[in-house]
């Protein structure tokens, strides 16, 4: 399991340096990949408590893309509330 995970964080940080790369930033310093983990590891754990409030209400088991969706957007109405 922990190797599937390392393979999958790989994957994650190549995408990461792919789209930092496009924006037009050359370097990026190995310490800053640290602080964006975290920061989306954060982001995604509160997105996926409320998909699964989703679920419960539903009395589902399987999460679907309009469970995210709808996470996503709980969210972002959360954030614009606390600005």
């Amino acid at each position: 399991m922990k190797k599937n995970n390392q393979k999958n964080n790989l994957l994650i940080k190549k995408r990461l340096i792919y789209e930092i790369r496009k924006s037009g930033i050359k370097r990026i310093n190995p310490n800053s990949f640290i602080f964006l983990d975290a920061y989306f590891l954060e982001k995604l754990k509160e997105i996926l408590k409320d998909a699964k409030e989703e679920l419960s209400i539903h009395g589902r088991k399987t999460i679907a893309s309009r469970d995210i969706k709808k996470a996503l957007n709980t969210s972002q109405k959360e954030e614009s509330f606390e600005v």
